[in-house]
């Protein structure tokens, strides 16, 4: 087990050494250079490795404690190719207020709808933060993680796919904390928007290199998500306002001519539909992630788009005049349940295990 800390994180550092760590515990302090960034302190451990899998985890992560057997059971079936396994990553604090409840039904249309689906299909996805599994050898072939992309989960799934290997989802939940704040919401996010403007430029700068090293359908639906989901909150409120507006005080509702008419029906169409498609996704992420309890939350939808579309212009600025900051969102206003920390393992072989104890 790796520990990875920067060189002036004293606090930290002071907690691991006064900790009763096992003699697999490794702490590994991170030289200083920059960018800070946490790709750059995983690529620094990468050398360090002695195993043929790892996965990565974040401090205040709470997996699933059978999660790592479920992993090395499925890379002992699956072949050389299958270079990564995502775990689900959930919310435990959902219900502490309107923003944590829509942020953890986000994170449940992210990994229980979209990237499930996704890797169904066999499709790229956008890895987690954390969570992830892979096979060493896929690491060391692909040079690490790219240290100056502040989202370097979406880089490395993606450059997992152009080189030929396959991630995989994998039925395994790791519980976090949702940021409380609407500072630290928006730091966040923007941190997120700005990763994947970092990786649409690097991977769509070559449309024809992703073609060929993806296939025309592959490709379609990674620049579809991947330049989708910048472009949406960059523009969808404003559009969604101008459209209110038309109706209110233009003529949409009340179209005089054929063109207008024709006008009126796409516009009224696209909106209908974009709103189901969406709700409807919600609520398929809620049923599977259990939270169909915070359904209240939709109704503050319209704010969570305004704040995404803040937090979207603040990543297009940030990645003009401060493209490698790393944005660090605080943990520990909500402590993880006890029953996340002390599940037993659900494993036949878990179970087995305390039956002959």
């Amino acid at each position: 087990m790796k520990f990875v800390i920067e060189d002036d994180d004293h606090e930290t550092a002071a907690a691991l050494r006064a900790a009763p760590l096992r003699p697999f515990c490794e702490i590994i302090v991170a030289p200083p250079g920059e960018p800070r960034t946490k790709p750059r302190a995983l690529n620094i451990a990468l050398p360090f490795l002695r195993g043929s899998l790892v996965a990565v985890f974040d401090a205040e992560d709470a997996p699933e404690p059978d999660q790592l057997r479920k992993a090395a059971a499925l890379f002992a079936a699956g072949d050389e190719k299958l270079a990564c396994l995502q775990a689900s990553l959930c919310i435990h604090n959902g219900a502490q207020n309107w923003m944590t409840a829509l942020f953890a039904i986000d994170y449940a249309l992210l990994f229980l709808v979209f990237d499930k689906g996704a890797s169904a299909a066999g499709l790229p996805f956008f890895l987690g933060g954390t969570s992830n599994h892979f096979r060493v050898a896929a690491l060391r072939a692909l040079g690490g993680w790219d240290a100056y992309n502040v989202t370097e989960d979406a880089d490395l799934g993606l450059r997992l796919a152009r080189c030929g290997y396959v991630a995989r989802t994998m039925s395994s939940r790791t519980y976090e904390e949702a940021p409380i704040a609407f500072g630290k919401l928006v730091a966040q996010r923007s941190r997120w928007m700005k990763g994947w403007m970092q990786t649409a430029l690097v991977h769509c700068r070559a449309p024809s290199r992703l073609v060929a090293d993806l296939g025309a359908l592959r490709a379609l639906a990674v620049v579809a998500l991947l330049v989708g989901g910048v472009l949406a909150p960059l523009h969808g409120p404003l559009l969604a306002l101008a459209l209110g507006l038309d109706a209110a005080f233009g003529r949409l509702l009340r179209p005089e001519t054929a063109f207008e008419h024709v006008h009126c029906c796409l516009w009224c169409y696209v909106a209908v539909m974009a709103f189901y498609a969406e709700l409807g996704a919600r609520l398929i992420a809620m049923r599977r992630g259990g939270l169909l309890h915070l359904w209240p939350a939709l109704l503050l939808r319209p704010l969570w788009a305004l704040m995404l579309m803040l937090a979207a212009w603040r990543a297009l600025r940030d990645l003009w005049i401060r493209p490698y900051h790393w944005d660090k969102t605080e943990h520990g206003a909500a402590a993880a349940p006890e029953t996340l920390r002390h599940a037993p393992p659900t494993t036949p072989y878990a179970a087995r295990q305390r039956r002959t104890a």
